[in-house]
């Protein structure tokens, strides 16, 4: 798995300028959307693919998602996030939230996230955790 660049979802500004400023300082390239609806409709065309690292908050505004996905007990993140790992099942996919997780979470977060930081949190360690797990991943593939 040679990553090609870290997909950042989080309408924060900050965290997400944050993880893109601590994802160019290991010379990794970004992708930044504050968006779910832009980010899904580009997921749905095919735009990301396994070598994508990804990088998402739960808390989103809930805007622009088809309404059969809509659940009104689940953050958007939650759902952007099920979808993702369904149609990538490979991708390498973390979670950087302030939303506070319930351990008999219906939505299954941590099922689907192969990490979950919450935030505040520190971003250079968010994403060299995330390039050493991905780096692992290349080893174990090859």
């Amino acid at each position: 798995m040679n990553p090609s660049r870290i997909v950042i979802l989080d309408d924060d500004y900050m965290a997400s300028q944050s993880l893109a400023n601590a994802a160019d300082s290991f010379n990794i390239s970004s992708l930044k959307y504050a968006s779910a609806a832009v980010f899904y409709e580009e997921l749905g065309a095919g735009k990301f693919s396994s070598s994508d690292l990804f990088i998402l908050d739960l808390m989103l505004r809930n805007e622009g998602l088809p309404a059969n996905l809509l659940n009104s007990d689940a953050q958007t993140g939650q759902i952007v996030l099920r979808v993702l790992r369904e149609r990538i099942p490979t991708a390498l996919i973390y979670v950087v939230t302030a939303w506070t997780l319930r351990s008999d979470d219906p939505h299954q977060s941590s099922k689907y996230a192969d990490r979950i930081y919450s935030k505040p949190c520190r971003y250079k360690k968010v994403i060299n955790d995330l390039m050493r797990e991905a780096s692992e991943m290349r080893r174990v593939r090859s």
